[in-house]
Formats: structure tokens, sequence, C-alpha cells
């Protein structure tokens, strides 16, 4: 035996070794599918992010759509806007009306329509449709369908004037 040809080594996942030195510079990356603690602990579609690959337990959980909501060591609550999927969206704005969701991840299938700008709410529709009670010249299905193809709602602001009624965003 030679000297200085001893070798220290890192432990798995790491393959990083040091001939002769003291310290080998270990990198463990914990989110990698090889080790065995930590691959594959963030729930789809969370990412997994190792930003400190020189120690371990501080991988992180990232929410995809909202990068600032993360967890260290642990799958992340990511917050989910129902109202984000255009299938519900559409459910509400082909009514004239607004999409609203409390964002919980935990909650889901509660997004709700509510009645756009000049109708009342009779009741919020859970994942579908609100009530809505139509005031004005926007009874008129006509008047009413001109705002909903466009994605609108129809506003009349004086149900006593004539030809007043507007589309507005919703």
């Amino acid at each position: 035996n030679e000297t200085g040809d001893w070798v220290c080594r890192c432990h798995a996942p790491s393959t990083d070794a040091a001939v002769g030195a003291p310290v080998a510079q270990c990198t463990f990356d914990e989110c990698s599918a090889q080790d065995p603690l930590t691959g594959g602990k963030c729930p789809a579609p969370q990412l997994c992010k190792d930003t400190h690959v020189q120690s371990y337990g501080n991988w992180e959980c990232v929410c995809p759509l909202s990068p600032g909501v993360r967890a260290v060591g642990a799958a992340a609550e990511c917050p989910v806007d129902e109202c984000a999927d255009a299938a519900n969206a559409r459910v509400c704005r082909a009514a004239g009306q607004v999409c609203v969701d409390d964002g919980s991840a935990d909650r889901l299938g509660n997004w709700e329509c509510h009645c756009g700008p000049g109708l009342s709410d009779g009741a919020p529709g859970v994942g579908k449709a609100a009530t809505c009670i139509v005031r004005g010249e926007c009874q008129d299905e006509a008047k009413m369908g001109v705002c909903a193809d466009a994605g609108q709602a129809c506003f009349d602001p004086d149900a006593g004037a004539a030809n007043d009624w507007v589309c507005v965003c919703v």
C-alpha cells in the first residue's frame, strides 16, 4: 500500500469521492429518484427542488402554478383555483355570470357562479349557473344572448328607461 491512496467516499445516492484527501465534496440531490429517503416525495403536479445539495433534509415541494407556495421536507399545500379550469369558467360566462372559487386544495368541487352586474342574486350556483333575477330590457332573450355570446352580461342601469341596456365584462 502506498501512502495517500486511501479514499473518502460519500454514501449513496452520492457517488463522489476524494482520494488521499480528508473530505469528499458530497452532493445529495434529495429529489433524485435514486434517493431511497426522499425520491418521489412530492405529489403530482408539485415539483421537487433541492437547492442545497450538500446537506440532507432541505428538499422542497413547490406548487407549479404558485411558485411562492412551497414546503420544506413535505408536500406543499397548493391553492387550486377551479375557475382557472376553462370548462368551469365557461359554465358561468355562458350565463353572463362570474366564476368564484376560494382556492382551497382540500375543498374541490366548490366553485360557484355568481350573478353578473345588474342582476340580483337568487342564489349562487355551486358547480353550475346561479339563479339570477333579470331586470329591465335584459329580460329580452335576444339582448341577453348578444351579451352571453360575447362572454359578457346584460346590464340595464334603469329598468324604466328604454334602450339603455349594455353588455358588461364579467
